[in-house]
């Protein structure tokens, strides 16, 4: 199922997508020769990969609320020579500390953002103080991802990234010209240059004249190298037996989900029946301990209904409500059955979401089975010998009434 998933959606196996580019610095205006602004940025992304590990054709996974801290440094062991199209080639070496406004950056996300393709991505900025360059020349930087504050996704273990900084003589003094941001290899060869992805997924053509991204090392999702927000399914399958179940009776259902931490908050998981494509109903999952619930579900014989997108780690609980006027026998799954009076309800065993390959899936058995004639004779007997008993008293009077009326 995994393969399948990676093979439908745009992955990262960095931190983001950088380019090996070269771009002009924001703030400075280089066109009239004037000395640069003294802050400059340069912008960078952060990209997670949004999987439900049981659909791998669903797109709805909820954005998580997660932040991304880094740590910019100089590369105190910077070396190489970079070289232009035209021959040109400068050394590349260690940016001096000091010019780095803010060396803690944090990439937030808050939920509201928008994934395309199974991913989410968010920007984090490096600001420069260019009057801290003595000279010109290519300074290197790097930007190191260090923590990720939400327990569920992991950050990217390679997620070093490089940014160069040119600086070239401006009227006065040394300006910032551009920078560049890539990933380069342990030998310090400039490597991965279309942001992190080209060993990993290749693009194809479909046959409706579109392209899709497919994947090439399968396994690269099971590593730590990408940023992925897990999800999964909880599917709920309704039988009806014994003689006299009735097997077209929809029997209402409630699906109750606790949250398990405080980043389950926000996440939204979506309900979808018999294998509709239109979500028929949602709930949205709240701070630890907090419980939400899908309601308004309804199910006959053989009918199911598929909850999509529940984080991992999360519990739930299903409750079935018997509005018939008999009473059935309910099993919830591998539990011990027991029996469900008319307008009573069954609840199951609060069950946790797990970090597996199979979809949590639940049967619920509702059972109600034929009356024995023995059955019925006990039930209808105390009414029989009640009759019995009003025919021998009546029989008795009429006796007696009649001795009376001979004498």
């Amino acid at each position: 199922m995994k393969n399948k998933k990676l093979g439908r959606i745009a992955a990262i196996l960095m931190a983001g997508t950088l380019m090996m580019s070269t771009v002009t610095a924001f703030g400075a205006d280089l066109s009239t020769g004037a000395s640069a602004s003294t802050d400059t940025y340069v912008d960078f992304e952060k990209e997670i990969v949004l999987m439900d590990i049981d659909d791998p054709s669903y797109d709805k996974v909820s954005v998580p609320k997660v932040t991304f801290s880094y740590l910019v440094e100089s590369d105190t062991s910077a070396s190489g020579t970079k070289i232009d199209a035209d021959g040109n080639a400068a050394t590349i070496k260690p940016g001096p500390a000091d010019a780095i406004i803010n060396p803690n950056v944090n990439i937030e996300f808050d939920g509201t953002e928008t994934s395309v393709d199974g991913v989410v991505s968010d920007k984090g900025r490096v600001e420069f103080n260019d009057s801290k360059f003595s000279a010109a020349g290519i300074y290197r930087y790097k930007i190191n991802e260090v923590t990720s504050d939400n327990g569920y996704i992991q950050i990217s273990s390679d997620g070093t990234r490089y940014l160069d900084v040119y600086v070239i003589n401006g009227p006065s003094k040394p300006i910032i010209s551009g920078y560049s941001l890539s990933k380069t290899d342990a030998n310090g060869d400039e490597a991965k240059t279309d942001g992190y992805t080209s060993e990993y997924y290749k693009i194809e053509e479909t046959d409706d004249g579109g392209t899709i991204k497919r994947i090439v090392n399968p396994t690269a999702i099971d590593d730590d190298s990408v940023s992925v927000f897990k999800t999964y399914d909880v599917k709920i399958i309704k039988k009806i037996e014994g003689d006299l179940g009735d097997k077209t009776h929809k029997f209402p259902f409630e699906v109750r989900f606790t949250s398990t931490s405080n980043d389950n908050d926000g996440i939204k998981v979506q309900v979808y029946e018999n294998g509709g494509t239109t979500a028929v109903t949602s709930a949205t999952l709240g701070l630890t301990n907090s419980t939400s619930s899908v309601t308004g579900l309804s199910l006959s014989d053989e009918e199911y209904f598929i909850i999509k997108g529940v984080p991992e780690h999360v519990k739930y609980s299903v409750l079935e409500t018997n509005d018939t006027t008999d009473t059935y026998t309910v099993k919830f799954g591998n539990a011990t059955e027991g029996r469900v009076n008319p307008n009573g309800t069954g609840i199951s065993s609060e069950l946790v979401i797990l970090d597996d390959n199979a979809i949590d899936e639940m049967i619920v058995t509702n059972t109600l089975s034929s009356i024995s004639p023995t059955g019925l004779a006990l039930k209808v007997m105390p009414y029989v010998l009640a009759i019995v008993f009003a025919v021998v008293v009546a029989g008795i009077v009429l006796n007696k009434k009649r001795r009376n009326d001979e004498i």
